[in-house]
């Protein structure tokens, strides 16, 4: 099997957003979620996402750059009550901050190692965000942070709308070591 360039998984999430956009529910997936991919290999096996989330936030104890805290989503039965409730904000990103020293806001979804599949909700979630000005992004695991870091601190990571068609860009980004 061939290995699936960079902007080839982009486009994938584009044509999600796209189908999102017109109303109807993007192909590949009976409940309109899409496939992830990590754009820079973190792990050497499929790690689950609690795995990739404690390294994520160990990491994130070690830097002052991004400032973020988890966000829990859910329902049941709340406070020993009989009504049944939710909390959270559904679709959102499992971490949810800010930028240091430009206050722009940032969600990050957490998905498996080697990829996962983002939900419907998190799609449109993440349309918003983008809309908005703030960034939401899909992380696999620290590397894959780091590198997104690198992005955001070059300017380098942008969201466009050109021609009717939403795209993650990457502008140039130049050479990224870890």
């Amino acid at each position: 099997m061939a290995r699936v360039k960079k902007q080839q998984k982009i486009n994938v999430l584009t044509n999600g957003l796209l189908a999102m956009r017109s109303g109807e529910k993007p192909s590949g997936s009976s409940d309109g979620s899409i496939r992830t991919y990590p754009q820079v290999q973190c792990y050497l096996t499929n790690v689950l996402e609690k795995v990739v989330a404690k390294d994520v936030t160990d990491y994130l104890k070690t830097q002052n750059y991004l400032k973020l805290k988890r966000m829990n989503v859910g329902a049941g039965y709340l406070n020993n009550r009989e009504d049944y409730g939710s909390y959270g904000i559904s679709g959102a990103g499992d971490l949810v901050g800010w930028i240091a020293g430009t206050g722009q806001h940032i969600e990050v979804e957490l998905k498996r190692g080697h990829g996962g599949k983002l939900s419907w909700d998190q799609q449109t979630r993440m349309q918003d965000c983008w809309y908005g000005g703030a960034i939401f992004l899909v992380v696999h695991g620290v590397p894959e942070l780091k590198y997104f870091v690198h992005l955001l601190k070059e300017n380098a990571l942008t969201f466009e709308l050109a021609l009717g068609k939403m795209e993650l860009v990457i502008n140039g980004y130049g050479e990224y070591n870890e």
